[in-house]
This record gives C-alpha cells, sequence and structure tokens, in this order.
C-alpha cells in the first residue's frame, strides 16, 4: 500500500476524533434555552430568542430554524447557510446561550425557595438543595424524593448518610427535568407549616407552579387549574407525592384508562406534589447525535477525496 494511503489515513483518523470530542464536549441546545445570536457584519438583525417545544425558533428573514439538539456552533452555521441565501455578505453567526432551560431541576417541599432551577451543567442532588436556599428545620432529610418520568420509579435517598459521611457517591445523578422534594415534620392534617393548601404541579402543564386548592379537589381539576397538560404529556403515569411520617407515599395514577371510560377521581391533599411526566423522545435524540455523525464523516470523506486527487497529480 503507498505510505501517503496511511499518512493521510492516520490524518483523517485523528481529524475524526478531534470532531467527535468537539460535538461531544460543546453544550447542546434544548427547548427553553435562550439564545442570543448577533451577526457582526448586521447588527440591526442580532435577536434574542428562545427555543420552543418544537425544538424550533425564529429569525428575521430566514423564519423558522431547527435549534434543538444542535451546538451553539453547529446553529451558527446553519443560520449562516440559510440567510447568506438572501444576504451573502453576512458569512458568521455567533450563538451564545443565555438562560440554560433545558436542563431543569424542580425543587419542592421543605426548601427556603421552592421552584424551577436551570443549570448549565446538572449538579448533585445536594448543591441542588442548596440552589435552593437549602433545607428547612422542618426538613425530614432521611425521605428525600426524586420523582423522574417517562415510566421510572420514584428515588428515594437518604440524605443524612451523606451528610455523615461527605461521599458524593451516595447522591444518585440528577437529569434535566426531575422533581426533588424534600418532606417536612406534620403539623396536622397530613399538611406542613409551609404547605398550607397549596399543592405543587410539575412537568407537562401549561403553567407548572404553586397552587390553593380547595378542599376534596381531584388530581384532573388540578392540572386543569394548571392550564391542563401539554400536548407532550403522558397522562398514563402521572406522579402524586404525599407527605407523611417518616416517608413520603408516592403514587401513580392513570389518569387515560379506567374501566368505565372515565378516570376515577384522585383527591389531592394540601403539600401534595403532582409531576406529570413526557412522552418518550429517545428516538429524536438518538436521530439528532446520528445525524451529526454522519454530517461530520461526510466532511472528512470530502476532504481526503480532495489531497487524493492532488496526490494523484
Amino acid at each position: 500500500m503507498d505510505c501517503r494511503y496511511i499518512k493521510w489515513g492516520i490524518v483523517l483518523f485523528v481529524l475524526l476524533l478531534w470532531s467527535l470530542s468537539l460535538v461531544a464536549g460543546e453544550y447542546v441546545i434544548g427547548q427553553d434555552d435562550v439564545l442570543s445570536i448577533q451577526f457582526w457584519q448586521q447588527p440591526d438583525l442580532n435577536a434574542q430568542v428562545r427555543v420552543g417545544r418544537d425544538g424550533k425558533i425564529t429569525l428575521p428573514i430566514i423564519g423558522s430554524v431547527t435549534a434543538a439538539g444542535l451546538t451553539p456552533t453547529q446553529l451558527g452555521k446553519k443560520i449562516v447557510e440559510k440567510i447568506s441565501i438572501y444576504n451573502k455578505g453576512i458569512t458568521q453567526a455567533t450563538v451564545v446561550v443565555t438562560q440554560y432551560g433545558s436542563k431543569k431541576i424542580y425543587l419542592t417541599g421543605q426548601v427556603l425557595t421552592p421552584g424551577k432551577y436551570t443549570f448549565e451543567a446538572l449538579p448533585n442532588l445536594w448543591q441542588a438543595i442548596l440552589e435552593a436556599g437549602g433545607p428547612t428545620e422542618t426538613a425530614i432529610l432521611s425521605g428525600v424524593t426524586i420523582i423522574r418520568g417517562q415510566g421510572q420509579r420514584p428515588i428515594l435517598v437518604d440524605l443524612t448518610k451523606f451528610l455523615e459521611t461527605g461521599d458524593p457517591s451516595l447522591l444518585p445523578s440528577l437529569k434535566s427535568g426531575d422533581t426533588v422534594y424534600i418532606p417536612g415534620i406534620s403539623t396536622g392534617g397530613g399538611s406542613t407549616e409551609l404547605g398550607g393548601k397549596r399543592v405543587y404541579l410539575y412537568g407537562e402543564v401549561s403553567r407548572p407552579g404553586a397552587y390553593t386548592i380547595e378542599k376534596n379537589m381531584s388530581l384532573l381539576a388540578a392540572i386543569v387549574m394548571a392550564g391542563g397538560p401539554t400536548p407532550e404529556a403522558k397522562l398514563s403515569e402521572v406522579t402524586v407525592v404525599s407527605q407523611g411520617l417518616p416517608y413520603s407515599r408516592v403514587a401513580k395514577v392513570n389518569l387515560e384508562e379506567s374501566p368505565s371510560g372515565v378516570p376515577s377521581p384522585f383527591l389531592l391533599r394540601p403539600g401534595d406534589t403532582v409531576f406529570v411526566p413526557r412522552k418518550s423522545t429517545f428516538w429524536r435524540g438518538f436521530w439528532g447525535t446520528t445525524r451529526d455523525v454522519i454530517g461530520i464523516l461526510g466532511t472528512l470523506s470530502g476532504i481526503y477525496l480532495l489531497v487524493d486527487r492532488l496526490s494523484s497529480r
């Protein structure tokens, strides 16, 4: 075999590994991320946009562009390709993620500031709790619950063991969209001092957050109160976490099927946390990764053919 082919083969292999490492290392844009897009050659086109639930953004001139699943560098190149059709003077677009809405964790129950928190890189469980101001005096750290969608069982965590040893291996990894529930000491009626008559609704509802409920309010009524489920909600696996001692009670509720065709009412109690999971998006993520790899291989193949042609002259 010609030595020059061996040489160029080694070069291309190194380039392939380098390209794949860049794709793997750079942040991947997701839904609800806020992006700042700047065109230094034409600043009047600069925009700040949020990635929609369909994974797309809308920009002047070129309209809708799919952003989810791409890195900022890849999206910048894609925008330039589209906008150069109308304005060949624009050869560069800088994309910066200004708000990491796609990597979000919901913290509820006995933390000082419950709510939704977003991160560039997901923290461990204890760091996430500290982001929410830390646990309250009434928190029961031996019964923390991580609620995860897509048919996965809730994870019970005894944080006291971690605090005693400081061993981070005792903390399960968090995933985007997780709800972390910290139960508290009961003050009567199944509620906690900070819970009042509120319930917390998170996940695939139109308006996630805390809501004041009436007596004997059903789970379905509470979801409607939060604006109803989103089109991507998986109503067959709704999770309800109720406070209690020494551990919280976790119930899976199917709001889609029942013998009579109408779901039986599941009554909520003050302090309950409701999580509506999302339908599986495995294949969407798989195709996005495959598309990136195919694109890189195509580019490297083109380089190889060009080098081969030049070498044969």
